[in-house]
């Protein structure tokens, strides 16, 4: 489900000079701009800037999809391999919890440089030319990613970005071994969100690229509870499939209901 350019910047809040805005699975952080063009050019601002002001460590478990936009700035090579570098290794290492990272670069020189220190260092990374929503949404995977890697997660960003095992086994015509070792591959060096339902349900894979809605998410967490009635009417059904009113049946439709009630011992 792709969220409209109104929507995804509705909720957005100053902050460290930038936008933060709202989106379930994703939050869109966009922190540099014109209060830091033209300062990176040093290795240890960049530093302080990424730790500190950017990207402090976190427990957060809830996934975060961050957009760093370098936009309006010219960075040094060495300014920027110090922001780009230990950032892509700490994500790799969970530093900073369940958090993905898009990095907007329109310079071409700078894009260029961000993906040869990601293949390089073989960071978790994704590059986009622009912040908005349809250049995020079609961001380039960097980093460590072989061709049935590509391959497998734009499958999951063509079924809507966010699918378990069997679903991404069913929509691809994968076996289930296939698709769990492509999506578990996909999340162990980085590149997608892994939610936890246990066993009975299977683990949700999102594609950080993809703005879900947060009804969507919660419905996904939660198999096991019904929708809400009004969830049932937006989807168009209008009839309650939790009703337990009694059909009746006729002719021949009601003989064959009767002998099967008999078979199953229910009536004499």
């Amino acid at each position: 489900m792709r969220l409209s350019e109104a929507g995804w910047r509705r909720n957005a809040i100053a902050l460290a000079g930038g936008l933060v805005s709202a989106l379930v699975p994703s939050i869109r952080l966009s922190f540099l701009g014109p209060t830091t063009a033209g300062r990176l050019d040093d290795a240890a601002y960049a530093a302080e800037l990424r730790d500190r002001s950017l990207f402090p460590p976190t427990s957060m478990t809830a996934p975060v999809t961050a957009i760093l936009d370098l936009g309006g700035t010219q960075p040094t090579g060495a300014a920027l391999r110090e922001l780009v570098v230990p950032l892509g290794q700490g994500l790799l290492g969970g530093k900073y919890g369940n958090v993905k990272v898009v990095l907007v670069a329109p310079d071409d020189s700078v894009a260029e440089l961000i993906r040869l220190l990601a293949r390089e260092y073989r960071l978790p990374l994704f590059l986009a030319r622009t912040s908005q929503p349809e250049d995020v949404a079609a961001a380039e995977p960097i980093g460590d990613l072989t061709q049935a890697e590509h391959e497998t997660l734009n499958s999951l960003n063509a079924v809507g970005g966010i699918s378990t095992v069997a679903g991404f086994a069913g929509a691809t015509g994968l076996g289930a071994t296939a698709a769990n070792n492509r999506l578990t591959g996909l999340n162990r060096k980085g590149y997608v969100h892994r939610l936890p339902r246990g066993r009975r349900y299977g683990d949700i894979f999102v594609d950080p690229r993809s703005p879900v809605s947060d009804e969507l998410i919660a419905n996904a967490m939660h198999p096991e509870i019904p929708p809400a009635r009004d969830a049932l009417l937006r989807a168009g059904i209008v009839d309650d499939p939790y009703a337990r009113t009694r059909i009746e049946l006729h002719g021949e439709a009601g003989h064959r209901a009767a002998e099967i009630l008999r078979r199953r011992g229910k009536v004499e």
